[in-house]
């Protein structure tokens, strides 16, 4: 449900812009995402509450971030990003002003943390919070974007219900084989990562959060090694 009110939300909010054809101006666009990132703040707090192993918290943050790195996820999606816009960049043409939008719009509102860690979060647990509180930023980001780029914005609503509706599945169909304690652990992790989410929005650092993707599936492998240990 999470997935389907996030791509209904964009729907909504693009149509709006695409009926103004202006955006709000950039001072009211920056307070209202700082907003935003202190309610994000709030909600990781309490997915950081759900988990009661320090240990598995740390370790999962510390291996995750290595691998993360080492893979360079964060830079190969900022190139495949690039790719993409160069291929299908306009070039004054309107013929590729629809594929132009959808692919900005696509890249912005599917690739982050909210996205994974929301859809995994309601496949796991039936809890969509995450997915609501991403709507509503989605929402703002959509009108903006559907003012300036025009209708190829509305076309990520389908990337959207697509991307985040098959993790939300294949976690639905992981949860029997994970357990209370494990779920509990996944989304602490997450929970650190959305208060990472929010500095990054608040601009007081600028870490690169799709290198610590892989944390949040680390306790599906450490809870299970330290029961043995």
């Amino acid at each position: 449900m999470g997935t389907i009110i996030n791509a209904l939300t964009i729907l909504i909010s693009g149509l709006i812009g695409l009926a103004v054809h202006k955006g709000l101006s950039q001072r009211f666009i920056d307070t209202i995402m700082k907003a935003i990132a202190l309610a994000v703040f709030g909600i990781a707090l309490q997915q950081v509450a759900r988990d009661t192993n320090p240990m598995v918290l740390i370790l999962s943050l510390v291996l995750g971030s290595i691998i993360g790195e080492a893979c360079q996820i964060d830079l190969r999606i900022a190139q495949f990003a690039g790719y993409v816009q160069a291929k299908f960049a306009s070039h004054g043409q309107n013929e590729h002003n629809i594929a132009e939008g959808f692919i900005s719009a696509t890249m912005l509102l599917c690739i982050g943390a909210m996205s994974i860690i929301g859809s995994i979060q309601s496949g796991l647990s039936g809890d969509n919070s995450m997915l609501y509180t991403k709507s509503i930023i989605d929402a703002i980001s959509t009108f903006i974007l559907a003012a300036s780029q025009g209708p190829g914005v509305l076309l990520a609503a389908g990337s959207v219900l697509i991307y985040q509706g098959t993790l939300t599945i294949a976690a639905h169909f992981l949860s029997p084989f994970l357990g209370p304690t494990i779920i509990a652990s996944m989304s602490s992790v997450g929970g650190i990562l959305l208060i990472a989410l929010s500095l990054n929005i608040l601009e007081v650092t600028k870490l690169k959060l799709m290198n610590f993707i892989p944390a949040i599936f680390m306790p599906i492998l450490l809870m299970p090694l330290l029961a043995l240990l």
